[in-house]
């Protein structure tokens, strides 16, 4: 009797250490992602990612550096969840350094640049300087170019539509 009262106690009290259903915490949904590579002011690639599978990925076309208007060749996908998820992926390792700034001691001047941004909850962004010469930069570099990879990957088989973007001119005085 006394083992049928232990095992009941043992029973009870692994229940009580699961979790219940209701009481499981998602991780938090990364919202849409935008992720926009610049070289001297002139964007390189970038990429937008929401969480119903709307995947964008423009790239540069032609001479990045020539005169306005820059050009692009954009792939755009609807409902490819799969491909969300996959960027969102390759961008934890940069998530993480959110809302801080990458102390750079050593720099490499003229290199590319850029921001990725989610919209949370809660909203937040990361820089991006390919110059700076900091572990951080590494990380949050690798993780641009997984992310890169994956939206160019799943948006590879959409149709292709060119868009020129005319840059703004500053006004006259």
């Amino acid at each position: 009797m006394r083992r049928i009262g232990i095992a009941a106690v043992a029973l009870m009290l692994v229940g009580a250490c699961a979790p219940h259903p209701r009481s499981t915490v998602a991780a938090p949904a990364d919202g849409t992602i935008n992720l926009r590579i610049r070289s001297w002011g002139k964007t390189v690639f970038a990429l937008s990612a929401a969480p119903d599978g709307t995947l964008v990925f423009s790239k540069a076309k032609g001479d990045l550096f020539g005169q306005p208007p820059q050009q692009f060749t954009e792939h755009r996908v609807k409902g490819d969840i799969a491909g969300y998820r996959r960027v969102a992926d390759a961008l934890a390792p940069a998530r993480r350094y959110a809302g801080t700034t990458v102390v750079c001691e050593q720099r490499i001047t003229d290199q590319p640049y850029g921001r990725i941004q989610w919209s949370g909850p809660p909203a937040h962004h990361v820089d991006l300087d390919t110059g700076c010469i900091a572990p951080a930069t590494r990380e949050i570099a690798a993780a641009v170019e997984a992310a890169r990879a994956a939206a160019e990957s799943a948006t590879a088989s959409a149709p292709s539509t060119d868009v020129i973007v005319i840059e703004e001119l500053p006004p006259s005085q």
